[in-house]
Order: C-alpha cells, then sequence, then structure tokens
C-alpha cells in the first residue's frame, strides 16, 4: 500500500525510489509519500499507479457527499486563455462541467 499525501508549496517529492520515479514522471512537485507493506519494486510501483488512478478532486468528493451547487455562479465564469496564470483564477474542470450537466438533467426528470 502506498499513502500519497498533499505537500506544501516547495516541499518537492518525499519519497522512495520507486514512488518517486512514478510521481515525478507523472508530473507532481510536491508531495509526500508512506509505502506500507511489500518494499518490493513491481508492487510499490503498482500501488502507486493505482493510488493515481483514484484520485479525486474536491468537486467530485462534494458532489459524491449530496452537495447542491447553484448553476447561475457556474455558468458566468467565462474560459480564460492559457497564458494566464490558471491558479489565480477559479476555474471548473472539464469533468467537473460534464457532470453538472449529468445531475441538471436528472433533477429535471
Amino acid at each position: 500500500m502506498v499513502l500519497l499525501m498533499p505537500a506544501s508549496d516547495g516541499t518537492g517529492v518525499i519519497a522512495g525510489g520507486p514512488v518517486r520515479a512514478v510521481v515525478e514522471a507523472a508530473g507532481v512537485q510536491n508531495v509526500l509519500s508512506k509505502s506500507l507493506g511489500t518494499s518490493n519494486p513491481h508492487n510499490v510501483v503498482k500501488a502507486t499507479m493505482r493510488c493515481l488512478e483514484e484520485l479525486r478532486d474536491a468537486q467530485e468528493i462534494f458532489i459524491t457527499r449530496g452537495g447542491k451547487i447553484e448553476v447561475d455562479t457556474f455558468e458566468k465564469i467565462e474560459p480564460v486563455e492559457e497564458e494566464n496564470n490558471m491558479a489565480k483564477q477559479k476555474l471548473l474542470s472539464p469533468w467537473f462541467v460534464v457532470k453538472l450537466r449529468q445531475l441538471q438533467s436528472k433533477e429535471k426528470v
């Protein structure tokens, strides 16, 4: 089992060999990790890949916990050019927009 925990900016990748290789290849810059159980590199790589595949964003968790979203708020957000600093903008992920539309269509029925 591999635990991946978010770290504050500037921390870097704090992980052992196999986990570090996978996480750096995925482009993660700040993460803390702990490998529990086997130390076999093959199994650790598989566990790390599975951990990355199971990541969910905060918007998805909010929806699954029954959070209600005001659609008008999100429709006012306009697309932004890529050269702008994405961290300063509050953007919705494309996945979230699809899920939001699915929820809207279910509520209308």
